[in-house]
């Protein structure tokens, strides 16, 4: 059986921190898979024949991979993800923006660039994204054309499948997370070090994510707020059911780890 890491990499979720310790771990044992259009599905089956392409690849990490993760055959995969406040990974997403220079944000507010993003033609980056991507849709499909929509079978999916991985990461709790991982993951990846130091932090942003939030809701306005928090209401309850079934893992874990009585 060959074990294989896959990165399920959600922008802005400490992806690019996750991504380094790979790279560190595996050298050219990793590489990052994504196809060169702008958007892109790569489905469960595409992923597993690019793996068998490359018989050489100890982990590999994507922006555009689908769910379910590729096991299957002789070959063993072990998915890692984050998930984060939905509230404040847009908070991020813009201050990356910015700081990149990118035309969609260049010279806007913040809630200038929220308004954007709250368009239809945008899709749905800043509509449940997180839900969408944790779900068994392997064709989530943007304009031109119709965005896909959040549903209650996209958002039961996703909990499901938060439910039934052996460990997954919160941002927020990001030490104990890469903690649960490593150790699911060193038996099977003896040279795997998971660090738990963020990379590519966005700059100027306050630590505490109760004070990002009020920062966010003071800036934006009651009502745009609000409009805010009802486009990403079911990533507001992943996020909270995440926390609860994390809760429950790490438990797991260190009763595991716990010396018999």
């Amino acid at each position: 059986m060959r074990d294989v890491i896959v990165h399920y990499h959600i922008f802005k979720n400490v992806g690019i921190s996750i991504d380094a310790c790979l790279s560190n771990s595996f050298g050219p044992g990793w590489h990052n898979y994504d196809v060169h259009e702008d958007w892109a599905n790569i489905t469960s089956d595409q992923l597993y024949e690019h793996l068998t392409e490359y018989p050489g690849l100890r982990a590999l990490s994507s922006h555009q991979a689908r769910w379910p993760e590729p096991t299957r055959h002789a070959l063993q995969a072990h998915p890692i993800v984050f998930l984060r406040h939905p509230i404040d990974r847009i908070g991020s997403m813009y201050s990356f923006a910015i700081y990149r220079g990118e035309p969609f944000a260049e010279g806007k507010t913040f809630a200038q660039y929220v308004d954007q993003l709250l368009e239809p033609a945008t899709g749905f980056v800043a509509r449940s994204a997180q839900t969408l991507f944790l779900s068994d849709d392997e064709h989530l499909t943007k304009p031109p054309g119709r965005a896909t929509e959040v549903s209650t079978a996209h958002f039961t999916q996703a909990v499901s499948r938060l439910e039934s991985l052996s460990a997954f990461g919160m941002v927020e709790r990001f030490s104990e997370s890469v903690a649960l991982l490593a150790r699911l993951l060193t038996p099977a990846f003896p040279d795997l070090v998971l660090v738990p130091r963020h990379q590519n932090l966005s700059l100027g942003r306050q630590e505490n994510l109760a004070d990002r939030l009020s920062g966010i809701r003071d800036t934006l306005g009651e009502s745009r707020y609000r409009r805010l928090l009802n486009a990403n209401e079911a990533d507001m309850e992943l996020w909270r059911q995440g926390d609860r079934i994390f809760d429950a893992k790490v438990r797991c874990g260190e009763s595991m780890m716990a010396p018999d009585s």
